[in-house]
């Protein structure tokens, strides 16, 4: 599992009330978790770690969507199922929180 699919999914990032530990009142947790992730998996460069989360979150959307469009019944389940439209959402929370996600990592 790659980095920033882990931080993206175990720390977590979804901003979804439904599959979320934490409360949506609050983003620090999510802030702190994400800094000791990176401390603990020593990843020292963090100036473009929220860009690059965003990325990873856009690049699975992308390969869900295509997979889904290329006539994978397995993908098709999932964006049948919203997940296009969960992580969407789950890339304009991380968006909407950039800030708070940067200076808990600096």
């Amino acid at each position: 599992m790659g980095r920033l699919f882990a931080i993206w999914h175990l720390v977590p990032l979804y901003g979804d009330p439904a599959t979320d530990p934490f409360s949506m009142a609050e983003f620090e947790p999510r802030a702190r978790r994400t800094r000791l992730f990176c401390d603990a998996y020593g990843l020292g460069d963090r100036g473009e770690l929220v860009d690059k989360i965003v990325e990873r979150q856009r690049a699975g959307r992308r390969a869900i969507m295509q997979a889904a469009d290329a006539g994978d019944p397995a993908y098709q389940r999932l964006r049948d199922m919203g997940a296009g439209t969960g992580v969407q959402r789950q890339i304009g929370y991380v968006l909407a929180h950039r800030s708070t996600l940067q200076d808990a990592l600096t």
